[in-house]
Order: C-alpha cells, then structure tokens, then sequence
C-alpha cells in the first residue's frame, strides 16, 4: 500500500524535537498563506449584514503570529471564517485559514505526541490549498517534505522564492493593498525573502501586534497595520536618540515618507520616516509648540 503524505510527513516529523514539529507547523501556515486570495480579492469573507474581510484576514494572520510567539489561541472565529466560504477559490482560502489554526494549536501543545498531529494537519491543509485552484504547478507537497529534511539538517537553506506560486503571489499582495492592508504584505514578502528566518526585531513586532489594544482589534487588520506602523516610527526615533526633549508627532502624516515633529525648543522638525534622518529644522515660533498638523500643497 502507497505511503501517503499524511504518512510521510509523520514519519519525517518523529524524530524532531517539539519547538522543530512547532516551527514546521508555522512554515506550513505561512506557505499557505497566498491561498487566501487566490483570483486577487477577498470577496469569499463579504457577508449580507457586514463586510467581514478585515476581521477574517486579521484572525489568520493572528493565529500565524501566535503560532510562533505565544501559546493560547482561539480558533471560533478561524472556524467562522472557514465556514464562510463557497466556491473553488474559497475551498483555498479555507485550506490555507485551517492551516494557520493548526500551526497556532501545534505551538501551545507541550508534549511533542500532540504536536506532531496538529502539525501533519497543517501540513495537509495547505497541500489541499493547491489542489482545489489548478491555476499555479507549484508541488506544495514536495516543498513540505524538503522543509523536514532541512530541518533535521539544521542547515535553514528553504525554498523562498515567492515566483512559484505564479499569479497567486501577485493576486494576493494585490488583494491586501486593496483593503488597506500593504503593511501584511510587505511583512510577509520580507519573510519570504530572508527565508522564514526571524531575528529579534521581527519577534518584538509580532508581539506588538499580538499587543494591539482591543479597541484597535476589532477594526481589523488595515487598523492594526496602521497602529503598529506607527508605533514602529515613534520606537525608531527613540531608538536613535533624535529626540532630547518632549516631542508632539503630526499623526495624520504616518504611512507616507515624512514625519513632522513639534518639540518645546519651540522647533518644528521634518524627518525621513524610512530612516528616522532629520531633514530640515524650522524655528518660527517664540515658545513651545505643543502641537503640529502637515498640509501637502500641489503647485
């Protein structure tokens, strides 16, 4: 009788320790990840009484940071979400909502017996993710089976190439740019590209997201992006000492290329937001300016 993947991926996964059947699980979520917006929109999450897009999104990226920072998470609305959907790119987007729930189980399980369960599931959930579009050849199975070899060796030499997904790739940053969501994006192709590698500052911004007040939750993804965005300029500045005194930051300017600062040496300041670098100082003020606004003009 042929092995089938389930199998293989059991047998691979039992000579691993529980943080490696862990950081498989993860891998698995974030490889499934496209699969959410395989035609370019998130329209499988719009329901008649309310658009349940941004807080759908928000709860599988969610149980994906979970997966690797904390160890509770609860799965209703990842069901809810799963149970929403109806059509063939749907059934993917469902593969892939599955998968980031088990790879969040996988990390809250201590012995590895438990663990190694929730993580074949994932690893089988986002094997379904292709077979139900037939639009990309990407063999997500074989890739899974390579990320346990790797892993064994110790080596963390994946297979990150975002161009095998093909068109889903770009259907899926598409998609999340169309909801206000490019910050998602940008995370995950830089994920991608350092080879689902995390260092430290990668591991202290998904605590800060999974640190979102409540209030800011329950607006969604889009919101979140722009709360930690903004959290991440005012850490940076901090961080590199630009400041000496108390500042007021022009908050109606985050997420585009400059910040504008007011501080009580009666200066206003405008710094690169990329970088943190000041790029002009004005002193036109006699005392303390408490408050700042930015206007762009068109000429």
């Amino acid at each position: 009788m042929d092995e089938t993947f389930g199998d293989q991926v059991k047998r691979s996964l039992s000579g691993l320790s529980r943080k490696d059947v862990s950081f498989f699980a993860w891998l698995c979520a974030v490889r499934a990840l496209p699969f959410l917006s395989v035609n370019g929109t998130f329209d499988h999450w719009k329901h008649k009484d309310r658009d349940k897009r941004q807080d759908y999104l928000l709860d599988v990226l969610r149980a994906i940071d979970t997966a690797r920072i904390i160890t509770q998470i609860d799965s209703r609305a990842l069901i809810a979400a799963v149970n929403a959907y109806g059509n063939r790119f749907a059934d993917a987007a469902a593969s892939a909502t599955y998968a980031a729930a088990s790879a969040a189980y996988a990390h809250t399980y201590t012995d590895n017996t438990n663990a190694i369960q929730v993580a074949i599931r994932a690893a089988v959930h986002t094997s379904d993710a292709t077979d139900v579009t037939h639009i990309c050849e990407i063999d997500l199975r074989s890739i899974l089976l390579e990320d346990l070899e790797i892993i064994k060796s110790g080596n963390c030499n994946f297979r990150n190439d975002t161009t095998m997904y093909g068109e889903i790739w770009d259907n899926f940053q598409g998609a999340l740019r169309d909801v206000g969501c490019e910050y998602w994006g940008d995370w995950y192709a830089k994920l991608f590209a350092k080879g689902f590698i995390l260092d430290d500052n990668d591991r202290e911004e998904i605590k800060l997201r999974l640190n979102t007040p409540s209030e800011i939750v329950k607006q969604g993804a889009a919101e979140v992006a722009r709360y930690v965005l903004k959290l991440k300029v005012q850490k940076k500045v901090e961080d590199l000492n630009l400041f000496t005194h108390d500042t007021s930051f022009s908050e109606g300017f985050f997420g585009s290329k400059y910040l504008v600062s007011a501080s009580e040496d009666s200066s206003v300041k405008i710094w690169a937001r990329e970088n943190g670098k000041l790029i002009r100082t004005k002193k036109c003020h006699t005392s303390s300016v408490y408050c700042v606004c930015f206007r762009t003009c068109i000429q």
